[in-house]
């Protein structure tokens, strides 16, 4: 299964990241232009608290709308994400896969069957990274399905099937040179 990026969506944020740019472009000019004390407060505040929390916004859009292929992968081997530093993780590796809770619902996450803290995501700060992760409701390791062209349910069926297949996989290639009577399939 591939997933790409959603044209319409990336419209929408694109829209969306253009309009908040104007407004802080508008309120730093009328900042700087206005002598009027408050006018200044308000351009700064547009430039040191608006602009940090865009930043992230415009490279994730910017990057949807440079990329070609599919984003998401998975086959019966694993699963790929070429957002990520960490970009595949192998069925044999994942214990739980689930869709995350509230503001989380578009994620895929996935839980290690081992802690692996080189693969994991977000900040690992000892047990404070683990601690913000499940308060979260996300697992060790997860995938966005928000800018993607998908519906969630369905991501969420078809990874558990490919998980399952790609465990069964496993277990024959284990077992077929053992000579115990064993068919070598499932």
């Amino acid at each position: 299964m591939e997933l790409f990026y959603s044209a319409p969506i990336l419209i929408v944020a694109t829209i969306a990241v253009i309009y908040v740019a104007g407004w802080i472009g508008f309120w730093m000019y009328a900042g700087l232009a206005g002598g009027h004390i408050l006018a200044q407060v308000i351009g700064a505040a547009a430039l040191l608290v608006m602009l940090p929390l865009l930043t992230p916004f415009v490279l994730a859009v910017v990057r949807a709308w440079r990329h070609k292929g599919p984003v998401v992968t998975m086959d019966a081997t694993g699963i790929t994400d070429v957002r990520k530093k960490c970009q595949f993780i192998p069925w044999t590796d994942v214990d739980v896969v689930k869709l995350g809770l509230g503001n989380t619902a578009s994620d895929l996450c996935i839980e290690f069957r081992k802690p692996d803290r080189a693969r994991e995501d977000g900040p690992v700060f000892f047990w404070f990274g683990a601690a913000l992760k499940r308060s979260r409701a996300l697992g060790d390791w997860n995938v966005s399905l928000r800018m993607l062209s998908c519906r969630r349910t369905e991501v969420l069926r078809a990874a558990q099937r490919m998980r399952q297949k790609g465990l069964r996989q496993q277990i024959v290639e284990m077992n077929k040179h053992d000579r115990n009577g064993w068919s070598g399939t499932l």
